[in-house]
Parts: C-alpha cells; structure tokens; sequence
C-alpha cells in the first residue's frame, strides 16, 4: 500500500513486534473489528477499504499489509476503559492525527475532540447513538485535534460497537477515508 499522495511520517509497529491491542494480537484486534462491523452493517472494513479480500488472501502478512499498512483509509478504536483509551490505529490514523504509535495508543479518545464546544457535544451524540444503535454509518461529521495543533474535519465517518468471538464487549472503532477528509489550520468553515 505504498503511495505518494499521503504524507507518511508515523508508522505502526511490525507484526514481529508482537505489540498487542487490549491484550490480542493486532491481527486478531482487527479481525474482530471487521466482523463486528460486517455483522452490524452488512459491509465490512475490507469493502469500504475497496480491498478484494480474495485477491489479498487470509494471512495475517497479508492483512497486516492491506489494513494495518493502508494509508488511505483511516482504521481506529479504543477500548472499554470509563475514558476509553485509543488500542488501535493503522498507518492512516496515525499519519492523519500526526501521533506516533506510543502517543496515540495512550491517549483517551475524548482529547481529540475540541472541548466545550458544539464538536465535543456532537460527539456525545455519536457516541450515544453507537451505544444504543450499534453503529453510524456515514452521517457523522465534526472535528478531531491532531498532534501538531491542525485539524482533522471528518465526512462520511463510520463508528460501530466492538465485539470478541464471544460476544464480549470490547469496544468501538471508526473509519473514514483520508481523501474527504482533509486535514485544515483551524474550525472555521
């Protein structure tokens, strides 16, 4: 998934880092992620990553390349904590919320949202809804800070409900596509 459009400054740890998300294997993390999605919505992270799952096949290399390595698609959650903090970001997230992997994976999700503000109460009404619905699918739209000061303004954001293969809990995610969702100095529109 190499590509010169996107600025690619941060990157995620190698699979042989052995670095876990919540305690599972990145791998797993995001297998989980794609069927709890694919379950909610009928679409999963492969199709909205316009990824042909069958041309890549089903090894975790391969998964690690179109989905960790995509630098497109941004692919971010965070886990069950009461201030749930971020477990997971592929190269996309990272390099669109300028944090190295370490930065972000110890940040509570709730510092990238502008405080006091209407973005921060519309986010407490994503969050509900996903809470109560299981998913949003596209309607969101709002701000998130990046770790330079800039601005992420979100289009067309996807955030469901995460779950094991036992249906456990274990958190949300969102995706959205870089291409609309530009990174800007400041919120004004």
């Amino acid at each position: 998934m190499t590509s010169t459009k996107y600025e690619s400054i941060f990157e995620i740890p190698k699979l042989e880092d052995g670095i876990t998300c919540d305690g599972r294997d990145m791998i797993t993390h995001v297998k989980y992620l794609d069927a709890s999605l694919t379950k909610l919505t009928g679409k999963g992270i492969y199709e909205r990553m316009n990824i042909d799952r069958a041309s890549i096949g089903s090894t975790d290399e391969n998964i690690y390349n179109a989905i960790c390595q995509n630098e497109r698609y941004v692919l971010i959650s965070h886990g069950t904590q009461e201030s749930p903090i971020y477990n997971f970001g592929n190269v996309a997230c990272l390099n669109a919320f300028a944090r190295s992997w370490d930065e972000h994976c110890a940040m509570p999700s709730t510092e990238c949202v502008i405080s006091k503000s209407q973005d921060e109460a519309l986010r407490i009404e994503l969050m509900q809804n996903v809470t109560d619905f299981g998913f949003v699918d596209g309607d969101y739209r709002g701000y998130r800070i990046r770790g330079d000061g800039k601005f992420i303004r979100l289009y067309e954001c996807c955030v469901w409900n995460c779950y094991d293969e036992n249906d456990i809990y274990i958190g949300q995610a969102a995706l959205f596509d870089r291409d609309i969702s530009p990174v800007v100095d400041n919120t004004d529109d």
